[in-house]
């Protein structure tokens, strides 16, 4: 155990896309201890990504109970608050007990959602509906139509979870955000939306301001997690701008990278009118306090892509599953810049041809330097908004190669920090903990 005398503690998750990730920390948002645990997925059907529920409430409580032993005094443990990648959805009956699995944003399962994406943007911010709730509850209403009319109550992973850690029903306005429900504007549910799936507001968890206590545990989380019923549970955001406010990202110029399953621009802007003809995604975040939205730019599945290339070059060399990062990052510090003229798309599948017909070193410098040209692109088409990129903090799995931060520098042209590596949406939902308990 490690010595924290007279200090309160705070929790903060991150409920991740491969990985659920939490953090202990102090006062000062140093971390006493860490705990993740992986993701586990039900794919009933091919395309079909789901989550057992009462699977992802074990992990979540066991994840508690570890961090909890790792405090000297568990009652200087004050409030917990959630971050996540959301965008997912689940059905509850009239008890509150799960009818469905949790629908994940990776489900690929064929939709005919019934929203457009110009009908839908401006009021919600975010511009794709094809595989998040909106899609999710079109999907129910026109191939499970006895278990959506059965449904009385209809959440994602955040609201579920905090209802069985408090018994309320509430979600903050950055997670609802990723709904498709919800009106940016107007800080409601959006009527029209609820009227076309045929759902009632009283179906949707009440909508609170990040940073809002949302309730004490019950006796019943206390005595899973060996918490106190004192402990207060806090509404938290969307998993980006969760990381942003730890990283201090808050002003225009700056940008937070994030490497994950996907690879995740965030950055403050005023003006939200001008993020919208970005046609990137929108955040309530600091709008409230600071003017500031957030935009979101994604690379989707850029995480997935890169590891299919670590994968089949690392297989190819004969290197073992534990040494694969190593390798890599090794290799691709042996290439000079350019790859000595070798040029990968890592939008496609890699080869035989490229990875027999090229030395190792040249096709790991080659994959980051794709990677790299994805970002610039990207960072582009925000510089033509007026909006310059000055400062780069990156987090995620890449800021644990010495390799990888220097090659994005190098093809942006801009000055890499970084974060708290993949713990920064945590520490940032620990942050909020802090902040508002």
């Amino acid at each position: 155990m490690i010595e924290n005398m007279n200090q309160n503690l705070y929790i903060g998750f991150d409920l991740g896309t491969t990985n659920i990730k939490a953090v202990l920390v102090d006062d000062s948002l140093s971390v006493i201890s860490a705990a993740k645990r992986e993701m586990n997925y039900i794919e009933p059907q091919p395309g079909f990504k789901e989550t057992n529920p009462e699977i992802l409430l074990e992990s979540i409580f066991d994840i508690l109970n570890e961090l909890v032993t790792s405090a000297e005094n568990k009652n200087d443990i004050k409030a917990i608050c959630f971050s996540g990648a959301t965008g997912n959805t689940m059905l509850l009956d009239e008890a509150n007990k799960p009818l469905t699995n949790i629908i994940s944003w990776l489900d690929t399962r064929p939709v005919k959602s019934l929203f457009s994406v110009d009908e839908v943007y401006p009021v919600t911010g975010w511009p794709a509906v094809e595989i998040f709730p909106l899609a999710h509850l079109s999907w129910w209403k026109e191939n499970a139509k006895e278990i959506y009319e059965k449904a009385k109550r209809i959440v994602m992973n955040n609201d579920f979870i905090t209802f069985r850690l408090t018994g309320n029903f509430a979600l903050d306005y950055s997670t609802a955000t990723t709904s498709h429900l919800y009106n940016q504007l107007d800080k409601c549910w959006h009527k029209p939306f609820l009227d076309k799936l045929e759902i009632k507001e009283e179906q949707l968890s009440k909508l609170l301001p990040t940073g809002t206590p949302i309730g004490n545990l019950t006796k019943f989380a206390a005595e899973q997690t060996g918490l106190s019923e004192d402990v207060i549970v806090i509404s938290g955001a969307f998993d980006h701008p969760s990381a942003a406010r730890a990283m201090g990202v808050v002003k225009e110029g700056d940008l937070l990278l994030s490497c994950g399953t996907s690879w995740v621009g965030f950055f403050p802007i005023i003006d939200r009118e001008k993020a919208l003809e970005l046609k990137v995604l929108i955040d309530p975040y600091l709008s409230d306090d600071t003017g500031q939205w957030g935009a979101i730019f994604s690379l989707p599945k850029l995480g997935i892509e890169i590891d299919n290339w670590i994968n089949k070059l690392t297989e190819i060399n004969g290197i073992s599953e534990s040494k694969k990062f190593d390798f890599f990052n090794h290799e691709a510090g042996k290439s000079n810049s350019g790859a000595n003229s070798l040029i990968i798309n890592i939008k496609d599948k890699p080869t035989n041809k490229i990875l027999e017909n090229n030395p190792a070193a040249d096709v790991a410098r080659a994959v980051m330097e794709s990677a790299a040209r994805m970002l610039k692109n990207e960072i582009k088409k925000i510089n033509s908004a007026g909006i310059i990129t000055q400062n780069i903090v990156m987090v995620g799995g890449p800021t644990n190669s010495s390799i990888w931060p220097g090659i994005i520098s190098e093809i942006t042209g801009i000055k890499i920090k970084l974060g708290n590596g993949e713990y920064a949406g945590a520490i940032g939902a620990a942050q909020l903990a802090k902040i508002k308990q």
